[in-house]
């Protein structure tokens, strides 16, 4: 779990202008706290994840805003949504086909399932289903902030689909030893994404980005 947020230090005199906050598959391997075999306690059991993550994820949010308030200027939150799950599942069954093609490919294809058992193909579905549950929480919990903080706060949230919407369903864009995690250019395509949808926070700060400067003579 990584809603204590273990990297911000509260402490620090200096609170940065910006803040990312993502927390990549965290929270997604139902399997774990959910019986699968027991299809007519799985629905209940997704709610109780999202309930359980929303509550501890919205406290330690709390925590970073209201020391953010006492900065006293303006400083802003972006809080990413989970990747499009969906299309990064359609990318690992193209790596399981090329594998089946060439056994040498993915060496640790396999393994993953050891570690992070709802990603079997019999339970992905509800991980997908999960990871969408939990980006509206996400989009609820920014709302209800920034409706709490008021329109002429120095602190301003903003909820991010900027990974949510990215397309991973390439083959190419998860890596060669597990198909699980980036590739460099997943890694960039994500990247992309995420300073793609910063604009409005930076605007919020007054902060402009560099321009690349070009000499015509």
């Amino acid at each position: 779990m990584s809603n204590d947020f273990p990297y911000m230090n509260l402490k620090e005199k200096r609170f940065p202008d910006l803040v990312l906050l993502w927390i990549g598959h965290n929270n997604l391997n139902w399997v774990r706290g959910v019986d699968p075999h027991q299809p007519e306690k799985v629905e209940a059991g997704l709610q109780k994840i999202v309930a359980n993550f929303r509550k501890d994820y919205a406290r330690q949010l709390g925590r970073l805003v209201e020391r953010a308030r006492e900065q006293k200027q303006r400083r802003a939150f972006v809080v990413i949504g989970l990747v499009n799950f969906k299309s990064f599942f359609e990318a690992r069954n193209a790596a399981e086909q090329l594998r089946k093609e060439n056994p040498k490919l993915y060496p640790y294809f396999y393994v993953d399932y050891q570690h992070y058992e709802s990603m079997k193909p019999e339970y992905r579905g509800n991980m997908v289903k999960l990871a969408l549950m939990i980006n509206e929480e996400l989009r609820a919990m920014v709302g209800e902030f920034n409706r709490k903080l008021g329109v002429d706060s120095p602190v301003r949230l903003e909820y991010s689909d900027a990974l949510a919407t990215v397309n991973l369903s390439d083959a190419e864009m998860i890596h060669r030893i597990d198909a699980w995690h980036p590739s460099v250019k997943g890694h960039n395509l994500l990247a992309e994404a995420v300073f793609g949808a910063l604009r409005p926070s930076l605007n919020f700060l007054g902060i402009v980005p560099l321009q690349n400067n070009t000499d015509s003579r």
